[in-house]
């Protein structure tokens, strides 16, 4: 191998020390368009908007109060109490 061949070997490591040594050419501009993107993203007016009304009849309204406060009357630690104790005293 002659000197010109040697001197045409691929260098990986002249490849890495490029971007390193202008790290930041690379750094400073991501930074600073993440701003810019972070600060016009948070004064930009919505696209859009929901708004919701929701009309239950009195029918439905009233079947799903008597359900809840049935389940709720069901969850008692007294009335549990009661039936646990009732299974447990002797019989006359």
């Amino acid at each position: 191998m002659n000197q010109t061949e040697h001197n045409e070997e691929i260098n990986l490591m002249e490849y890495l020390e490029v971007p390193w040594r202008r790290k930041w050419m690379i750094i400073v501009p991501t930074i600073l368009i993440s701003i810019a993107v972070g600060i016009l993203s948070f004064l930009q007016t919505p696209v859009w908007e929901v708004d919701a009304i929701a009309n239950f009849s009195f029918r439905l309204r009233m079947a799903i109060f008597q359900r809840s406060s049935s389940l709720t009357q069901n969850r008692s630690p007294a009335k549990s109490m009661s039936k646990s104790t009732a299974a447990l005293s002797p019989r006359n």
